[in-house]
């Protein structure tokens, strides 16, 4: 299972974004992880500091 979460002005929120196979490789989920992580502070900058 694959988790988001965020933090909000009250709190921190979650949510199941995906269901994944049982077998795929640990190693495989902590990169997808690491990449969907990076991913996401890449977007919030292109958010926070428009060209």
């Amino acid at each position: 299972m694959l988790v988001v979460f965020w933090e909000t002005s009250s709190g921190c929120a979650a949510s199941t974004c995906a269901e994944l196979p049982r077998d795929i490789p640990a190693g495989a989920i902590q990169r997808l992880a690491q990449a969907l992580t990076s991913f996401s502070a890449q977007a919030w900058r292109t958010y926070t500091h428009p060209a």
